[in-house]
This record gives structure tokens, C-alpha cells and sequence, in this order.
């Protein structure tokens, strides 16, 4: 009876208090969940609660008018209580619970731990539209925040370079932040911005130029920009030299069907030619023969990489792009690139479905074991570089920030990822559903160990090109295989076609 009452004064004294003037931790035994209750009158706003020790206390009520989401919990400040990370949803539209969220506004993380007699609220950090990367590091968790002007699927009415990204952990009962980087728009000689087409008629087709001698010659070049009114941005970039004497040399500027809101003249050269600034600080530069290409992704010919061989039936070597049969490459077949050439092909795998790429140079030995070189598609086959834990498997991917579960068409999944390291990850319970219906994901069938929001549901490891799953909740993950058609598989392949290096 007396530990009752003392308990029963405890929770009268609890409150919730942001991160200052904080208490050191001590080591506390007590019995904590959490669990978030949703508004029947708003289905945009929830409210928070904390069980202790069989007791509801409401931690963030309605009145605070958050959109919440679990995206992780545990004790990470090792006093004894469980903690909670929180993301605060700024934008919603949804009619229903298995209806998907739109981030539109973007979100800010926090998190909520307890002392054994009050919680406390860190602040609010971030700006963020794709999730947050969680990440152990030194056994310590790690959270990256990126703090953006504009949605990474849309750009903002106006150009920014503000966004900056932050790593953060729990020390104590507060976010200490590890580390900043920030963007910084390098300093252009002449530059256009979408920022003056915001006023135009949609779809009008607009372009804007940059009148400069590049090269040096006297001659005045032109870098064009096409504007796209619906992306807000310019769609693509070309270039002419010597555009007033009306020798049409055109060039390339590989911007990958990147939305650009700016575009600049630099100071420094390349090959004699003024690089190129896009947005912020994405520099292209000339190489020399036909196009501007980003310096981060320059392509040595005389770096050889390794291939893998995708095409069932096999690929065929040709004397010449789309030339004469040479020889031929296995199904799974490892091979050589020594170039990429800029010459493209396209194939029409099936009706309505075409595959795009290009004509690479590759290294294979004749019917008298003599080396010799040839062409294949780039279509069907996979630089092995780009194959990582962080890919497309079947029918699930995983990213820094989250795994996706492809149900089909009109119906995908997502879940908070947490990495351990660069060959395993844990997947987070949190479905985040756009789904035209529901996918089962809160079923128990009847089974008392279920999967638990916030906490982790399965460990993936990466073994060699074989993607292995360790599940916490095995008994529920077979019920749900039967019951429903998407699976949880032992293992799973690389997803080829979507790693497939155009």
C-alpha cells in the first residue's frame, strides 16, 4: 500500500521539461512503454502516452496539435528508462489510417526520456522530407538531420542554398549535436535562376542563356537552360560554342535529369574551358572532347571495373555497337568495362516496356583463348561497385534511411532503417503505408509475441550477393507469409534492372 501511494505521488509530480538546466542521469529501475492515440475529430494530430510501471500518463496531449510518428526506441543514455525518437510531421493529408503521409512541409525530430520523475522533451532539430539516418557508431547511436529548404521531389518557389546537415546523439537527457556540415553557393562570373519564371504561364516554353567567351577564344558561347514550369526549375542544360558566329558546336552538360535551379559561369577551368556551377555547389567541368560532366563522377578509361551478367539468355559481344556477333558473356558471368562510350541504344524487352543504355568496350577471350575486345549493352548488365546492402532486393529495398516493402503497384511500405554497419541493418517496426488497402501489418493472428512500434523486426545482413534475414518475431512473420501474398523470405537476390549503370 505504501509503495502504491509513493508511486501514486511520483505521477502527480511528472512533467514534461525541453532540454535545459538538466539533471545528470542516474540508473533508475522502472517498467516504461509508449504509445501514441490518435484523434478521432483530426486524424493529423495524436497525442502521446507513457505507461509506467502499469500506469498512463500523457506525455504530448492533443492540445500541442502534433502529427506524431515512433520512428525508434530504447535506453540510449543507459540510466535504467526507455526513451523514444519522435518525428514531428508538419504536413498531412490522409482520410484514413491506411492512408500514406504527404511531406509536404517537412519534418523535425526529438526525443522524450525519463528520469523517474518527470520527462523531458530535447528540442526540435531538422527540417526533413526523407527521414534521418540512424546509424551506430562506436556504440553509440548517431543521428544525421538534414535541415532543407525544399522537398527532395520538388524544388521551392524561390532558390536557396540554406540546407545544412547535422549529427546528433543522447548525452544525458539532451541532443548534443557531433557535427555540421553545410551547403555554400560558390561564387558565379555570370549565372541565371528559375527565381524570374515563377510569374510566366504554365508550360510555356521558356529558356534562358548565359552569354560568355568559355574557351577564350573571343568568340562569345551560350549556355542554355530550358524552364519547366511544373518543376519549378530548369530541366536540362546545352551548350554552343562560338553561338554568335554561328558555328553550332554543340556540347552536353551531364546534369542526369537533376532539377536545376541555378546555373553559373565559374572562375576556374578545366581542359581551357570555365567550369560550370549548378545549384549550390555541383560543379561540371569540359572534357576536352565533347561534354561538361560532374567532377564527382568523372570516368577514368584507364580505371578497368567489374560487371555482372544479368541477360537470362546471355549478351551477345559485338565487333562494333549494334555490329556483328563476336562472341558471348553467361548468364552471371563476371566481366571487365575498360570504357563507356556515349553512344546509346535502346531495346524493347516487351511490349511497353523498353530498356535504355549504352555501348561499353569490355575484354573477352576468342575460340583460341586469345584476348580481345568488343562491345556489349550496358542494359543487362551491373557494375558490382554500386552493389551494397543499400540496394533494391526482389521485392524490398533498403536505403540510409529507410526500408520499402514493394507490394505491388499501388501499394508500398516503409520502415525507419537502422544501421550497424555497411553490410547489416536492422528494419524499425513503424509502417508508414501508401496502400489502396490494408496490407495486415497490425494482425496478431493470435499470437502473443508480435512486432512492437519503434522497436527493430528484423536484422538483414549482406553475404557476399546474397541479402540473409535474422527475424525477431519468426512465429509472426511464417503467420503473416500464409496469410497474406507479400512474404518474408530467408534471403533475397539483388533486384539487377534497377542497378543497372546508365
Amino acid at each position: 500500500m505504501k509503495q502504491f501511494l509513493f508511486l501514486v505521488i511520483i505521477l502527480q509530480l511528472i512533467s514534461c521539461k525541453k532540454d535545459k538546466d538538466v539533471q545528470p542521469v542516474k540508473h533508475i529501475e522502472v517498467d516504461i512503454t509508449y504509445e501514441l492515440q490518435s484523434d478521432n475529430e483530426n486524424i493529423c494530430i495524436n497525442q502521446l502516452i507513457a505507461n509506467i510501471n502499469g500506469h498512463k500518463n500523457i506525455v504530448i496531449p492533443f492540445s500541442a496539435k502534433f502529427n506524431l510518428k515512433i520512428h525508434l526506441q530504447g535506453d540510449f543514455n543507459n540510466d535504467g528508462a526507455l526513451d523514444i525518437l519522435l518525428e514531428h510531421r508538419k504536413g498531412c493529408h490522409s482520410t484514413g489510417i491506411n492512408e500514406g503521409y504527404l511531406k509536404h512541409t517537412g519534418s523535425s525530430y526529438f526525443m522524450m526520456t525519463f528520469d523517474g520523475k518527470q520527462f523531458y522533451q530535447t528540442k526540435e532539430v531538422g527540417n526533413e522530407w526523407d527521414g534521418i539516418v540512424i546509424e551506430t557508431k562506436n556504440d553509440t547511436l548517431n543521428f544525421t538531420i538534414d535541415t532543407k529548404q525544399a522537398p527532395f521531389y520538388r524544388k521551392s518557389e524561390r532558390f536557396t542554398c540554406n540546407d545544412k546537415q547535422e549529427v546528433y546523439k543522447l548525452d544525458g537527457y539532451k541532443l548534443k549535436r557531433m557535427s555540421l556540415d553545410s551547403i555554400v553557393a560558390l561564387k558565379a562570373l555570370k549565372e541565371i535562376t528559375s527565381d524570374v519564371q515563377n510569374q510566366n504561364p504554365s508550360y510555356a516554353e521558356i529558356w534562358e542563356h548565359i552569354d560568355f567567351d568559355f574557351d577564350g577564344d573571343g568568340n562569345v558561347d551560350r549556355l542554355e537552360a530550358y524552364y519547366d514550369e511544373y518543376r519549378k526549375g530548369f530541366e536540362f542544360l546545352s551548350f554552343t560554342f562560338s553561338y554568335n558566329e554561328r558555328e553550332y558546336t554543340g556540347a552536353k552538360v551531364e546534369t542526369n535529369n537533376l532539377t536545376i535551379n541555378r546555373a553559373g559561369v565559374l572562375k576556374t577551368k578545366t581542359n581551357g574551358v570555365n567550369d560550370i556551377v549548378v545549384n549550390c555547389d555541383q560543379i561540371y567541368k569540359w572534357n576536352g572532347i565533347n561534354k561538361f560532366v560532374n567532377e564527382d563522377e568523372e570516368y577514368s578509361k584507364n580505371t578497368p571495373s567489374t560487371y555482372r551478367v544479368f541477360a537470362e539468355n546471355g549478351l551477345i559481344i559485338r565487333d562494333t555497337p549494334g555490329g556483328e556477333p563476336i562472341g558471348k558473356f553467361d548468364y552471371g558471368e563476371e566481366i571487365t568495362i575498360y570504357e563507356k562510350t556515349d553512344i546509346e541504344m535502346s531495346v524493347e524487352e516487351e511490349e511497353y516496356v523498353t530498356i535504355d543504355g549504352y555501348w561499353y568496350v569490355t575484354e573477352f577471350l576468342d575460340v583460341n583463348n586469345n584476348k580481345k575486345y568488343g562491345f556489349v549493352f550496358s542494359g543487362y548488365i551491373v557494375d558490382l561497385e554500386n552493389l551494397s546492402i543499400f540496394s533494391r532486393w526482389n521485392d524490398i529495398g533498403i536505403s540510409m534511411t529507410q526500408i520499402s516493402f514493394y507490394i505491388h503497384g499501388q501499394c508500398i511500405y516503409t520502415f525507419p532503417t537502422k544501421i550497424i554497419n555497411k553490410n547489416e541493418v536492422e528494419l524499425i517496426w513503424s509502417p508508414d503505408g501508401d496502400c489502396v488497402f490494408d496490407a495486415g501489418f497490425y494482425d496478431d493472428f493470435g499470437i502473443k509475441n508480435v512486432p512492437e512500434v519503434g522497436k527493430p523486426f528484423a536484422k538483414y545482413t549482406l553475404n557476399s550477393e546474397i541479402l540473409t534475414v535474422t527475424y525477431y518475431y519468426p512465429e509472426w512473420a511464417k503467420k503473416y507469409s500464409e496469410e497474406y501474398a507479400f512474404g518474408f523470405y530467408e534471403s533475397y537476390k539483388p533486384n539487377y534492372p534497377m542497378l543497372i549503370d546508365y
